[in-house]
């Protein structure tokens, strides 16, 4: 069973991440020249997101470039106080990451980086009863069993399925 993964920010490595640690084979195409790059601001992961990160064995590499939230204060409609624990209440942090920061944590913790191809840009999706072939800008393509596009809000991938 092979994915093709059409993007390589942290969507894209998330799901590298998960899909290697279930053994599945995987290739990862990115169209920019570098996976970590200064694009976009930051990014905040809920309690739950969290731990993921530490199912995938994440955690700790993610604690180096995050500073928890541990205190969030909520109130009902009166003005009571609900909750302000998060950590205490959830078993996890929220935490808060420079995109950038972020997304390099992903790359350097992949195993098997030589599976995410730079410069990878993709013209084409075709799908048939044998799988989904991902044909590139450099006349080449990728075979796989299924495509998941993590390739932006303007997803290519999306507007072929």
């Amino acid at each position: 069973f092979r994915v093709v993964i059409v993007g390589a920010g942290p969507t894209g490595l998330a799901i590298a991440h998960c899909l290697s640690a279930a053994g599945k084979e995987l290739v990862v195409l990115e169209r920019r020249g570098s996976i970590v790059q200064e694009t976009g601001a930051s990014l905040g992961l809920w309690p739950q997101s969290v731990r993921l990160l530490h199912q995938l064995q994440l955690l700790d590499a993610a604690r180096h470039i995050s500073e928890p939230l541990k205190l969030s204060y909520h109130f009902d409609q009166d003005g009571k106080e609900i909750s302000k624990m998060i950590e205490k209440r959830h078993g996890y942090p929220f935490m808060l990451f420079e995109r950038m920061r972020f997304v390099e944590m992903l790359y350097e913790n992949l195993p098997g980086q030589s599976r995410v191809k730079t410069c990878k840009y993709v013209v084409g999706v075709e799908q048939n009863k044998e799988g989904v072939k991902v044909q590139l800008d450099d006349g080449t393509c990728k075979r796989g069993d299924i495509v998941i596009g993590a390739d932006s809000v303007h997803s290519f991938v999306r507007g072929q399925m």
